[in-house]
């Protein structure tokens, strides 16, 4: 469940870091290129200018976002080739210092992206000296120094936090091809213990049915009667096995929460205990508790999180309670969808958002003898 409710959706958090990411997006900043031809007279040589550095930019731009990082060294230095090459031209040209510096900002390891950012700063200072600088153009000297180092100390972090995103996701991935390998086998040493000793206790039945059928007629209708019942009897124990590989509790989502929280580093604490529930209560709560702490590790960038039950007035009381980001939560198909499955268990769901989220859902308790 995304963190605006929906299961598998992408959050709007999410959409607008992949939209503030994209080449068409950040075209956007080229404004503060013209924002510079609203105070000072423009020529045709200053528009000749930018169009043929924007021809050879704008597929730049496009182009880096496709190319490993280790290829993208080329697109940083033509993005400073064209601050330098148009410094002799009305217009912002630190902008594409700017981009420059953005973009080695993702380069890896750290100290590379460092260099890289010292080298073009050098680079825009040096070629800065070179013209006729008046008290204007050294202001927007330092200014877009200043922005370049800022722009790329900042995408240092985003990609840092893509890295760590990266592998937090392989890291699940591991973890789900783990629990399927281990369910493989758990299904399969049940099949074993189930069919094995059936399915031999029959085959030498039959064998002595066969034997009998003519020396021994009675004798052996006894015998396939016994592997009539036999094969009954493990063909219910199949389905209780299946039926059990099914089976989503409190007390079994609890035990995985705690393992899914901490292998994605997130303290915890679970207080309270259980109460006794009907079976589509018991599925119904287990799967709540599985979709909010799997929010949480995805999207809540929480440090803590406190599960909380209580049993009163003949009730469960399940709170998952996070420190994360909070904020208001939209009601999407993920939280609709639990909302429906706690109601259709005779439950409720409650939603708090301010200083990160509370999601508390209540369940009737069946009566104790």
């Amino acid at each position: 469940m995304s963190r605006d409710g929906s299961t598998g959706a992408v959050s709007a958090g999410q959409r607008l870091r992949r939209l503030s990411g994209r080449p068409e997006f950040l075209l956007i900043y080229l404004v503060f290129y013209f924002g510079v031809w609203v105070f000072a007279p423009v020529q045709q040589a200053d528009i000749i200018a930018i169009s043929l550095a924007l021809i050879v930019f704008i597929p730049a731009l496009f182009d880096a976002q496709r190319r490993p990082l280790s290829q993208q060294i080329y697109h940083i230095a033509l993005f400073e080739m064209l601050a330098v090459l148009l410094m002799g031209f009305v217009g912002g040209q630190g902008v594409f210092h700017v981009y420059a510096c953005a973009q080695a900002g993702f380069q890896r390891p750290r100290k590379r992206a460092l260099l890289i950012m010292a080298v073009l700063s050098l680079v825009y200072l040096a070629a800065s000296f070179t013209q006729q600088l008046h008290t204007y153009m050294l202001f927007e000297t330092a200014v877009m120094l200043f922005m370049g180092l800022i722009v790329g100390v900042s995408c240092m972090g985003s990609a840092d936090m893509i890295n760590e995103q990266e592998a937090l996701e392989r890291s699940w991935e591991l973890d789900r091809e783990l629990a399927a390998i281990a369910e493989r086998e758990r299904i399969a040493r049940d099949l074993h213990d189930l069919l094995g000793h059936t399915l031999t206790m029959v085959s030498l039945k039959a064998d002595i049915a066969t034997r009998l059928m003519q020396q021994d007629p009675d004798r052996a209708a006894r015998e396939v009667e016994e592997i009539r019942d036999a094969a009954r009897a493990s063909l219910k124990d199949v389905r209780a096995a299946i039926a059990d590989m099914y089976e989503t509790t409190v007390d079994g989502e609890l035990d995985r929460a705690g393992r899914a929280l901490d292998a994605a580093g997130i303290q915890y604490e679970i207080a309270g205990g259980s109460a006794p529930l009907n079976p589509a209560a018991n599925r119904a709560a287990g799967l709540a508790i599985r979709e909010a702490v799997t929010n949480i590790i995805r999207h809540s960038g929480a440090e803590t999180v406190r599960i909380e039950l209580k049993q009163e007035a003949g009730e469960l009381s399940v709170a998952v309670i996070d420190n994360g980001r909070g904020g208001i939560l939209s009601e999407g198909a993920g939280l609709t969808g639990l909302r429906q499955r706690l109601k259709d268990a005779g439950g409720r769901l409650e939603i708090a958002a301010d200083n990160g989220v509370r999601l508390t859902f209540t369940l009737p308790a069946m009566p104790t003898l």
